[in-house]
């Protein structure tokens, strides 16, 4: 590819793809050395960098008690005491501190929600970090030699990519010919995506892992939780009322301060969230479902009866055609669609079959998405079903965190891996193995993804580290069980609780051999009558 060597990546992709940038990198920023001409962007200094900020993406300015400039927060988060970090939010720590440091890195720990925290101390000897919120959603990026930090891969690059040696593009993003002509040469027997481990699609640019901090001055990955944390199990009652409790403090936050959507469905993750939030007859948020295939129209179907419960209209989006249809006239229209997802995420691939279809296009732009996302970890879903040893947990975990695997000698690279992150903690973590490896490895590598659904922002309340911390101090086995998800829920909204749910009426429907649609509407039948008994 040529183009003017001022310009960054991203810019030169928009030019080739004929797309608009700022529409592209919509809620997406830049720190750079060098002072950069960004369509749209806001550009201010910071760290002695420049930071190229979308108009659109929300930022928090954190001061000391004394108003010292500390940091920024580009993003959507919620302290520990329930508030929205909006425009400017003071700490009670004052900037001489000899603490300072340590006081903030324990604060942001306990910060939700999907964000970029990045620091700079008036200490005696400058402290210049970044943070990413629990999980890594808002899926940072950096570039150790040029000293660049963005949100995604192509704002981090004005060089062209360095093909990565362990992983090649997705089949979908090699098969689009306009996109594959401007990449370098791959080799075609690398595993398809799944970067792990920090990886991305270039050799040199490292994604930030979760659960850690990149030194804003050194460029090196310090991971600083959970440290000595102690997780003492305790009983499902306990743990349930502390979640519930800030589940609550925080949909309350983003439902009574933010405009946009809510995506429910007929699962048990967005439930927990929907039965902990406010009375939304005078929010902005709405209720929001759709269905793009047979699995979904049960989900929206249940998705009714759970707004029903806290008597909210819900918006079920389902194309005229029905749920195989299109809000596209013709398909080829979707082609700008999976042009703009694919450099907007650095070519993690082309979006999914909701994005490509056009759903998104009949939302109102703007605003966040909350989604259920990350609450998992309340049913422990990624731990195998038995007891294994420890190479049995290992390679139990290798082929679960999806990350992209190809012969032998690539597996054990990846294994070797797998075991210096587990070497990365400072305490006896064997009992939260899959808990951590959910929480870090799982959920990081398609991270970047959630910058491709830039209608809205999307922010998932379940990126947490008390709803986390929490949820590891209740057994595995009780997690898998439902139990304790059942504990959460009948604290929340008995009534809610009742309501079916769609997967296991599915299920069911598969082993009676009867119709799903038919099955989920008896249940209903019966949740209603119970409920009017």
């Amino acid at each position: 590819m040529t183009g003017t060597s001022s310009l960054l990546l991203g810019q030169k992709y928009c030019d080739a793809l004929n797309l608009d940038f700022e529409n592209s990198f919509r809620f997406q920023f830049v720190l750079s050395p060098e002072q950069r001409r960004l369509p749209g962007f806001g550009i201010r200094r910071f760290a002695d960098r420049y930071l190229h900020v979308s108009p659109e993406l929300a930022l928090c300015e954190i001061t000391s008690v004394e108003g010292t400039p500390l940091g920024l927060l580009l993003g959507q988060g919620v302290d520990a005491d329930g508030n929205l970090l909006k425009d400017r939010h003071r700490l009670e720590f004052s900037a001489y501190d000899t603490e300072l440091a340590d006081k903030l890195e324990n604060w942001v720990k306990w910060v939700s929600g999907r964000y970029a925290l990045l620091l700079d101390l008036p200490t005696q000897t400058p402290v210049r970090r970044a943070y990413h919120d629990p999980v890594g959603s808002f899926g940072l990026v950096y570039d150790p030699e040029t000293r660049v930090l963005a949100s995604s891969l192509f704002l981090c690059l004005e060089r062209d990519i360095d093909p990565s040696a362990n992983y090649r593009p997705h089949d979908d993003v090699m098969a689009d010919e306009t996109i594959s002509s401007l990449l370098p040469d791959f080799d075609p027997n690398l595993p398809a995506g799944g970067y792990g481990f920090g990886e991305t699609l270039d050799a040199r640019v490292r994604r930030l892992l979760a659960n850690r901090y990149v030194d804003l001055d050194t460029f090196k990955e310090h991971r600083f939780w959970p440290g000595d944390e102690d997780f003492e199990p305790i009983s499902m009652r306990k743990a349930a009322q502390i979640i519930t409790r800030r589940m609550r403090q925080t949909m309350s936050a983003l439902c009574n301060n933010l405009d946009g959507y809510f995506a429910i469905s007929g699962g048990r993750d967005s439930r927990m969230l929907l039965a902990a939030s406010p009375d939304l007859t005078d929010s902005g948020i709405k209720l929001y479902c759709y269905a793009n295939n047979y699995i979904t129209t049960l989900d929206l179907r249940v998705a009714e009866e759970i707004a029903e419960v806290v008597g909210q209209p819900l918006l079920g989006q389902v194309p005229d055609d029905g749920f195989r249809g299109s809000f596209l006239p013709r398909k080829r229209r979707s082609i700008p669609l999976r042009h703009q997802f694919a450099i907007s995420t650095g070519l993690m691939h082309m979006g999914d079959d909701w994005w490509q279809r056009g759903f998104a296009r009949k939302l109102d732009k703007g605003g966040v998405w909350i989604r259920g996302n990350f609450l998992e970890i309340a049913t422990a879903r990624w731990w195998p079903r038995r007891p294994g040893t420890y190479e049995e947990d290992m390679d139990y975990t290798l082929e679960r965190i999806r990350v992209g695997l190809g012969d032998d000698a690539d597996r054990a690279r990846k294994m070797e891996q797998l075991r210096a992150w587990s070497k990365s903690f400072e305490y006896d973590f064997e009992r939260h193995f899959h808990d951590f490896t959910y929480m870090d490895l799982t959920t990081a590598p398609p991270m970047a993804n959630f910058h491709g659904y830039n209608r809205m922002f999307l922010v998932a309340p379940g990126s947490d580290r008390l709803i986390f911390k929490t949820a590891m101090q209740v057994p595995a086995r009780q997690r898998q069980q439902t139990r304790f998800y059942d504990h959460i829920m009948n604290q929340l909204n008995p009534a809610m609780h009742a309501v079916p749910l769609a997967r296991p009426v599915a299920y069911q429907s598969r082993r009676q051999g009867v119709n799903a649609t038919h099955l989920l509407e008896e249940r209903i039948n019966e949740y209603r009558q119970a409920a009017n008994a």
